[in-house]
């Protein structure tokens, strides 16, 4: 029984790590995307409208389509 709980122990630590791991490069490969796509758009000069503009958009669309 000892032996058992031994294994299943170190099987919670060995997953626990991997997780953390794992976790720790997907936030470095997010954050890491996000700066160069936005360094890159930078440079080629290309922006989005506001926010605001999008829901505009929406409200017209939907006023032509009733």
């Amino acid at each position: 029984m000892r032996r058992n709980s031994h294994l299943a122990v170190i099987a919670g630590f060995a997953a626990a790590v991997i997780l953390l791991a794992a976790g720790g490069l997907l936030l470095w490969g997010s954050t890491y995307v996000h700066n160069t796509v936005q360094s890159q758009l930078a440079a080629q000069q290309i922006f989005f409208p506001p926010k605001a503009a999008f829901a505009n958009a929406k409200a017209a669309l939907r006023s032509r389509l009733a």
